[in-house]
């Protein structure tokens, strides 16, 4: 079951780049992406990279992020 959007989806570089402001119910999400921010502003990692960063991990436990991706993308 994958409930996670596609990476064309805009809300991924709006969470990436701070236009998108949620308190994420997981907490190893919240942490993974805040640290992928840090990474785009010190360019350590492109935006895309950062988008295939974080799509990859809620792919992987899309069960586990299916609350926060209703949240994120009004699903």
């Amino acid at each position: 079951m994958n409930n996670v959007p596609g990476k064309e989806r805009k809300e991924w570089r709006e969470l990436l780049t701070g236009q998108l402001e949620f308190k994420l119910d997981n907490f190893v999400l919240q942490m993974q992406i805040d640290q992928t921010r840090r990474a785009i502003d010190s360019s350590r990692m492109t935006l895309e990279e950062g988008v295939d960063k974080i799509h990859a991990l809620c792919e992987k436990y899309s069960l586990a992020v299916y609350p926060d991706m209703q949240t994120i993308f009004k699903i």
